[in-house]
Parts: structure tokens; sequence; C-alpha cells
């Protein structure tokens, strides 16, 4: 990344004369990080509303510049490329979830219709198609993905999950069985990952426990047709110690396309927690 120094009166100037939205479009720093900055060499910076005051002509206080420091007259900004979301003054976990983000090749988006699905993806097709005729069928020979949604959101749960599969060999992770010959598992760095897909419970408790089974059931239809124009999927992925949700996906039934960018964030957190 290409880099610009600055003095303290040169900082001073640019953040009295550039709102912190703009510099922020410049430069590869969020607003805390450049209220770090300017505190760290003890500049000073127009409060809330100094640039609204601005505008319309009113009254403003500009503190002096103080020449008197006793750390070095140095700062360097790092330049903001095109298209790169990444903050130097933020955590790495944060950075490298931007850098997912960012990444146009990415596949973070879910498709309205499965195109090209991974072979996991296929077996699990070719799996469920089988059970509807012998719901006893077993095939220990291949590995299929574990998705427990009710079946008009069948077809929706794969696309997440191919879209999740895709994602993850994008990002050089693997997947394999376990010692127990249990799996697939998701491998980051040769550690393994149960994962799963399922539809999130919401249960609804009666205002009038006492009512008869038939009134009782009256109730509950009522709020579930209120319910259902939301369906809320969940990405479980299990950790060798513990139970680990990835993402909540919430989304309305007529909705087709939504993204998977939220789940950057946790695939960066395995890829930074399991690095060599």
């Amino acid at each position: 990344m290409e880099t610009k120094e600055f003095t303290r009166k040169e900082l001073y100037d640019l953040v009295w004369s550039t709102s912190l939205s703009k510099l922020t479009l410049q430069y590869a720093f969020s607003n805390e990080g450049l209220k770090k900055l300017c505190k760290q060499f003890e500049i000073p910076m127009p409060d809330n509303g100094y640039w609204m005051k601005l505008k319309f002509n009113k009254e403003i206080e500009k503190p002096k510049f103080n020449p008197l420091f006793d750390g070095e007259d140095k700062i360097i900004l790092t330049l903001r490329g095109d298209g790169n979301l990444v903050n130097i003054d933020q955590s790495p976990l944060t950075i490298r979830t931007k850098e997912i983000l960012s990444d146009p090749k990415s596949p973070l988006i879910v498709p309205e219709r499965l195109s090209n699905p991974d072979v996991l993806i296929q077996n699990t097709i070719a799996f469920h198609e089988k059970r509807k005729i012998d719901h006893y069928y077993r095939d220990e020979k291949i590995d299929t993905v574990s998705i427990f949604v009710v079946p008009d959101n069948y077809s929706r749960a794969l696309r997440i999950m191919d879209t999740f599969i895709k994602l993850l060999r994008y990002r050089g992770h693997s997947f394999r069985r376990d010692i127990n010959k249990r799996g697939p598992r998701i491998v980051v760095n040769d550690v393994e990952f149960h994962f799963e897909i399922r539809e999130k419970n919401k249960r609804i408790p009666s205002d009038k426990p006492y009512e008869s089974s038939l009134k009782s059931l009256n109730f509950f239809k009522k709020r579930f047709e209120f319910y259902t124009k939301w369906v809320t999927f969940y990405l479980k992925i299990l950790l060798p110690t513990f139970s680990y949700t990835i993402h909540t996906l919430s989304m309305p039934l007529i909705c087709l396309t939504y993204t998977l960018c939220p789940v950057s964030f946790k695939l960066a957190f395995l890829q930074l927690n399991f690095s060599k």
C-alpha cells in the first residue's frame, strides 16, 4: 500500500479542512483510528457539529495549533486503494474479514437457482431423492451435508450450503471424514469441524394455558401464520471443544437472493485462530 507522510501541522490543517467521512475514503483508517492518531500526536479535532455550523456560516470555535510536542513530528498515513475496505488500524480479524468482502471473486452471493453445485451438494441431492423412495436408505461410501429443514425450504437450504461450501473451498479450506469415518468435516489447517444447517425453531406459548386443546391449536395457528413470513436458518460449526453457531440467516420467504457476507467474519475467525 502507498503511504503519505505528514507533519503535525499538516495533519492539523487536513482534519480541519476535510471531514472524517471523506478522509476515510482517501486513507486506510477508520474514524476511530484517525481520532486515536490525532490524540496520540496531540492534534485537536472538530467536534460533531463543526461541519454543519460551517455549512450554514454559524459561529465556530477552532483551537489553535500547539507546536510544542515531545514526540517525533512525523505521521505516516496509508492511502486507500480503489475498492479496498481494509483499515490498517483495525484488528487482524476485522482486516481479514474486509479482505474477504473486498475480494470481487469471493463467492458470497447466494444465487436464485442452484448452478454447478459442489460435489457434496450433488451427493446430498442424490441421497435425498433415494430417501424419498426408501426411507431407510443409507450409503456410507458417499459424503453428504447435514440439512434439517422442512421440504418447502429444502431448495433454499441447498443453495445456502452450496455457497457456503464454495466459499470455504475458495478460502483454501477442504473437507474430509474424521478418524471415526464420520463426515464430511471442514478442515482448517488440519483442524476438523462438523457443520450443518437447520431451521431455527421458535416456540410461541399460549396466552391461555388452560384452554382446550382445540382452542390452543387455533391460537398457535394464528401466530404461526404471522411468523411464516420469515424463515430463519443457522449454520452451526462444532469446534473440537464446544458448539459454535457460525451465522444466523433470517430472510423473508419471498427473498430469493441474499449474501453470506457476515459469514466471512466467522471464516476469518477460523482462519486466524487456527493459522500456522
